[in-house]
């Protein structure tokens, strides 16, 4: 309860933090036992935080994967963010219940120290160390290191993903997507300015793992924004869309959006190979096929 004394009352000085409380029951809005009685839990605090809520738990005992895997389901159906803290952890300490929650937070794992309590102290804001696995390109050998680091770090450091409703200082599956980008770049692979790629980042940094389908998908897009193809070895936009549309099924409707808010529709409908792409179009129009929904929420 001490432990919980130090954070609760930290936040309670935070304008950022409104409705902060310890050890009272939160009751789901969706989900219902058998009989009724809407399912609850009891986290050691919870917050709210800008726009969203967040449910702080403080490990300090075994924890069961059975038990772990239920708080987060239950807080994520109901829109909450699962933020587990542990107090002065080694990471060569490590149990084996602890890894999970490392493995499981995005390879973040976020500790109250000495030190940090007494800059938290001093700057009447929550500070914490977080422990995370740093990806490394090595440009020679074409492949990732992974490096173990820590650093101390606030809420304003941290990035929250509303599509998965998680929070991660830093994502290494992400961040091998961005070093990926970044590399093709400097190679003259992809060409692009600063403006389009933080484009592309902030769509990748909204999926949790990397998807290739996800990847093709944004490649085109942005191929129909700059009018170059980007990530494809073809050599015009019609190459490119043809390809789309006879691999990616379900995603029609998502290219045709991008062909008229960048108003690539006329200069692809007067191409002189238009005609094989047209057959596609007309096929996907006309037997309203069936969309795939899964990437929506990122890209629009």
């Amino acid at each position: 309860m001490k432990r919980n004394n130090f954070i609760t009352n930290l936040l309670k000085t935070e304008s950022r933090f409104q409705n902060v409380k310890s050890e009272e029951y939160i009751f789901s809005n969706t989900q219902k036992y058998y009989n009724g009685i809407r399912k609850r839990k009891k986290p050691d605090i919870q917050a709210d935080y800008k726009d969203t809520k967040i449910a702080f738990e403080i490990q300090l005992s075994y924890q069961l994967h059975i038990d772990f895997f239920s708080r987060e389901d239950f807080y994520k159906k109901d829109g909450i963010y699962l933020m587990w803290f542990f107090y002065n952890l080694e990471k060569k300490d490590f149990k084996e219940s602890d890894k999970m929650i490392f493995w499981n937070s995005n390879e973040n794992a976020y500790v109250i120290t000495e030190e940090t309590k007494e800059i938290s102290r001093q700057f009447k804001k929550l500070h914490f160390y977080c422990y995370y696995n740093e990806v490394i390109y090595d440009e020679t050998n074409h492949s990732f290191e992974v490096k173990k680091s820590e650093k101390i770090v606030t809420f304003d450091d941290l990035t929250f993903c509303h599509t998965r409703k998680e929070l991660y200082y830093k994502d290494p599956q992400i961040d091998k997507i961005k070093l990926k980008i970044l590399n093709h770049s400097k190679k003259g692979e992809i060409s692009f300015n600063d403006e389009v790629r933080d484009e592309i980042q902030k769509i990748v940094d909204s999926y949790p793992k990397y998807d290739s389908k996800l990847m093709r998908i944004i490649q085109v897009i942005f191929s129909l924004k700059l009018n170059k193809v980007i990530g494809y070895k073809m050599n015009n936009l019609i190459a490119l869309l043809n390809n789309h549309f006879y691999y990616n099924k379900g995603f029609e409707m998502i290219i045709s959006k991008a062909i008229n808010i960048y108003g690539r529709a006329d200069e692809i409908e007067n191409h002189p190979k238009f005609s094989s792409l047209k057959k596609k179009i007309d096929e996907f129009k006309n037997n309203k096929l069936k969309q795939n929904n899964e990437f929506n929420e990122i890209i629009y």
